[in-house]
């Protein structure tokens, strides 16, 4: 496409190219009805002023790191990272999908193979975490309303399928060195006047393999873990199984002061099951018999 010189008195050729179907910008040899060729990731700017000190909207593509970049920025506000808005007028957003899937919910994300990994992966850190309850939160999910008919569910993970491997409906990590901090892999909280309440709801089911509604691991060395912590009655339909099945009285030291008191271990040499009561006391025992 033509253009005069500065000098405004010479005709030139400009950076825009139409071959009457498409329209190149820094490229003679468009592709599409726009194409924007360019070095630097900021390959599109979109403003509602002119300038390098006012809001825009920039996208790009950076090919020395192979990604694609869409920003909100403002160079003079702080932070300069901008919010971004998407879809405010309604319908959702799908990612790993086509357009011609049918999504229930707002956002709708599909990894395609193993390798690309977790679907959506939340990650949240910062030296002087200030954040929602005060701290830093990978996932936080919040479901709210005062229909009575309707379940809430603030976050639900599903996972099945028909081969060998390990499924996790939910899966929480909580760790780090910060020996003041309390970590919970998973934390979370019912709360209203009305209904049944669940802070956490485990359901494992199918025809093979070992289930486990709920499992949880505590490790690490020093402070207290608790692999599962209850504040309030805890409730059993069926069988509670203990695994600290002990040849011989359990260790001294696993009962000799007051915050362990009520652990409980099988001896099944000498058919006893101990108790520990505290720092004074210890292990207490009831002889099992037929």
């Amino acid at each position: 496409m033509a253009k005069f010189t500065p000098n405004g008195t010479t005709l030139g050729n400009s950076q825009i190219f139409d071959n009457g179907a498409s329209v190149g910008i820094g490229t003679s040899n468009p592709t599409k009805r726009i194409e924007i060729v360019d070095t630097d990731e900021q390959a599109l700017r979109i403003s509602e002023g002119s300038g390098g000190s006012v809001g825009r909207l920039e996208i790009g593509y950076n090919s020395a790191n192979d990604y694609g970049r869409i920003q909100a920025w403002n160079p003079i506000l702080s932070p300069q990272g901008r919010n971004l808005i998407l879809q405010p007028g309604g319908g959702s957003i799908l990612v790993g999908v086509t357009t011609g899937s049918s999504p229930t919910s707002k956002l709708y994300v599909r990894a395609g193979s193993s390798a690309e990994g977790a679907a959506i992966v939340g990650f949240n850190f910062n030296s002087d975490p200030v954040g929602v309850v005060g701290g830093t939160i990978g996932v936080y999910g919040n479901s709210e309303n005062n229909i009575s008919s309707h379940q809430k569910r603030a976050v639900v993970g599903i996972a099945s399928g028909s081969n060998s491997g390990n499924a996790y409906g939910l899966y929480g990590d909580a760790s780090g060195e910060n020996a003041g901090a309390d970590k919970y892999g998973v934390y979370a909280v019912a709360s209203g006047t009305n209904g049944v309440k669940y802070g956490v709801y485990g359901r494992a089911s199918g025809d093979g393999g070992t289930k486990y509604g709920i499992y949880g691991e505590a490790l690490g060395s020093g402070g207290t873990k608790w692999a599962g912590y209850f504040v309030g009655n805890v409730y059993a339909s069926n069988y509670i199984q203990f695994g600290n099945n002990n040849a011989g009285a359990p260790p001294a030291a696993d009962c000799d002061n007051n915050a362990e008191r009520g652990r409980l271990s099988i001896d099944r040499s000498n058919n006893r099951l101990y108790i520990c009561n505290g720092a004074v006391r210890r292990w207490d025992y009831i002889t099992l018999t037929d």
